[in-house]
């Protein structure tokens, strides 16, 4: 996470307002005791990774949190498909759907050392089997395949108040969503925060509803 947690939490007041997360692409549920500190404990937080080679990692890190959960799934548009997903070096981190585009070059010292063919789910069946309800904040880290996961959203969106993405402005991954595609998809949003990671073409952005 580049975003200021403390500047968003007091901004946007989200201590009274957020009543559930949905977090797209867990890596290791590195901001799990951030959303506790954030929300407090019974605010139930759902955890969605695709890589199994960092399952037992995220369940040893969620085991102190009896409201957060991990669901094992790999985020795309559609459910059923099966397809590659592609494993780093770094302990799963910068593993995607895509396939390397400038990220390459960036971060040399990243590479990928395995490749899974693994199904897809989509975020809406996600929630219809696991009983998702109450969240309003959407958190996003999917390295280039926001868009994916946002276009297997359309039954959740209309409940989120609050969107955290991972987002680009070049290639970073071949064919990943750019940070203006996800604006028009975010159409009843507003961006209203945006950091970018020194000049490398990716960062976080932050939206928030447009008034009801």
């Amino acid at each position: 996470m580049l975003m200021d947690w403390d500047h968003l939490r007091q901004t946007y007041r989200l201590a009274e307002r957020v009543t559930g997360v949905l977090h797209c692409g867990a890596h290791l549920a590195e901001e799990a005791h951030e959303y506790e500190q954030a929300f407090g404990p019974d605010v139930r937080v759902w955890w969605v990774e695709g890589n199994p080679a960092v399952f037992d990692k995220i369940t040893a890190a969620l085991s102190q949190y009896p409201n957060q959960h991990l669901i094992r799934a790999l985020l795309a548009e559609v459910d059923g498909d099966r397809r590659e997903f592609h494993i780093t070096n770094k302990d799963g981190m910068s593993s995607s759907l895509l396939e390397f585009g400038t990220h390459a070059t960036l971060h040399p010292d990243t590479v990928f050392v395995a490749h899974l063919t693994l199904p897809t789910r989509t975020v809406d069946s996600l929630v219809a089997e696991h009983g998702i309800t109450g969240v309003n904040f959407l958190v996003m880290g999917l390295q280039g395949a926001e868009g994916l996961c946002l276009a297997g959203a359309c039954g959740l969106l209309p409940s989120i108040d609050f969107v955290m993405s991972e987002v680009n402005e070049s290639g970073i991954y071949v064919g990943n969503v750019m940070v203006g595609e996800l604006d028009r998809m975010l159409h009843d949003f507003e961006r209203t925060e945006t950091q970018w990671f020194d000049d490398f073409g990716w960062g976080d952005g932050w939206w928030v509803r447009r008034q009801r």
